[in-house]
């Protein structure tokens, strides 16, 4: 199986330097392809532009867990159906990456998961996708990535390091 990350499963290691889902993903990545695009790394840069990443540095934290980046995609007419349907517009160019590589599509975002299930079947939640891969309940410490640059340029970054 193929998982296609959505932006709002890895934001939140950027945005509060949680790795929690991260962990669960590198976790993951061994038993399953785990992706996301050239568009998450985007967004994360410039929803975070205090933080004045990189994107060889977004790219590189974001490989560390063990996923692989989609570097190019051919987006097609469906983008304009999507809109149609009020997803926005970078949700359906995440969507429509998913469904043209036959992913199964990962996301926290209830209405995309509602709506985009018109067009795509293969759309799931983060919960699920936990469960799909059979770890209902996980205990997870919080520990910093041991060589991770990034996490550790983050946290300085943010005063609680």
């Amino acid at each position: 199986m193929r998982f296609y990350l959505d932006t709002n499963v890895i934001f939140g290691f950027f945005k509060n330097f949680s790795s929690k889902n991260l962990i669960l993903i590198k976790k993951f990545s061994k038993q399953a392809g785990i992706y996301t695009s050239f568009l998450t790394i985007s967004e994360i840069i410039c929803n975070l532009d205090q933080l004045k990443l990189s994107y060889d540095d977004v790219k590189s934290a974001i490989k560390s867990f063990g996923i692989k980046i989609i570097e190019r995609a051919e987006i097609d007419e469906d983008i304009l159906l999507f809109n149609m349907y009020q997803i926005d517009e970078k949700d359906g160019i995440h969507l429509a990456i998913s469904k043209k590589k036959r992913m199964i599509m990962v996301t926290n975002d209830k209405k995309l998961i509602e709506r985009g299930r018109l067009f795509y079947s293969n759309i799931i939640s983060f919960e699920e996708f936990k469960h799909l891969m059979g770890q209902r309940r996980i205990e997870l410490r919080s520990q910093p990535c041991k060589g991770c640059v990034l996490a550790d340029r983050l946290l300085a970054h943010s005063g609680l390091y």
